[in-house]
């Protein structure tokens, strides 16, 4: 049996990865409720002027602004009306 036969899974610091139809239902969500047509329109702009590689960029840190936005979202709704102190 050769050493690279069995190679164990890794997963990234204890967070699920997600399947690959849940990230593009989870991309399409962030293109059409958060960039929008304006946004899509901006990074075309950007594409053009500035090139792929600034606009890939931008589109990267908007998407990870995104999904933490997302998780923390999740988060505070996981709360029950209990826990919170204010009301």
């Amino acid at each position: 049996m050769e050493a690279n036969e069995f190679q164990p899974i890794r997963k990234g610091k204890g967070k699920e990865k997600l399947r690959k139809d849940d990230k593009r239902k989870l991309f399409k969500k962030f293109i059409d409720s958060h960039l929008q047509r304006d946004g899509v329109f901006l990074l075309t702009l950007i594409n053009i002027n500035a090139g792929e590689l600034t606009s890939a960029h931008i589109t990267a840190r908007l998407w990870t602004i995104y999904l933490k936005n997302a998780e923390s979202l999740k988060e505070l709704t996981s709360i029950k009306s209990r826990d919170v102190p204010f009301q």
